[in-house]
């Protein structure tokens, strides 16, 4: 019967053995410097690459990396994307807009809203009316 230290010593030995260890320490990664290092040297799409750290890190929100194998850091998204609230870490497409905003899916933009209309932003095709009194935000 193995023992847990046995199993631990096995998992690391077919992990190196297997070339493993780079991907399994650093998710981001799809190029390491070779089969038993945990250095990268290069990122999936969606990470920057850190070449000091020679490490991958996700893109943070309002940033993409769009090729595979990246080595360079996560970018602005595209310039379209300034009422964006978000947008996609692949693509720089955006994905979901401001309040004051709704998003057109065709062409993946945050159009304004008209007056009296409001929206409270996100993924909202449209905006809706102001009621009275009741909407403080148009």
């Amino acid at each position: 019967m193995v023992n847990l230290n046995q199993a631990i010593i096995l998992l690391i030995i077919v992990t190196i053995a297997t070339g493993q260890a780079c991907t399994t320490a650093n998710p981001g990664c799809n190029a390491c410097v070779n089969a038993t290092s945990t250095l990268c040297t290069g990122c999936h799409a969606g990470f920057g690459f850190d070449s000091f750290a020679k490490t991958c890190t996700a893109c943070a929100n309002m940033t993409y990396s769009d090729v595979s194998n990246a080595t360079d850091l996560c970018i602005s998204c595209n310039s379209t994307a300034a009422n964006c609230a978000t947008c996609s870490p692949t693509t720089g497409v955006c994905t979901s807009c401001r309040a004051g905003f709704f998003f057109n899916g065709t062409d993946n933009t945050c159009n304004l809203c008209a007056a009296n209309t409001f929206s409270s932003g996100g993924t909202a095709a449209s905006c809706s009316s102001c009621l009275n009194a009741i909407c403080t935000s148009c």
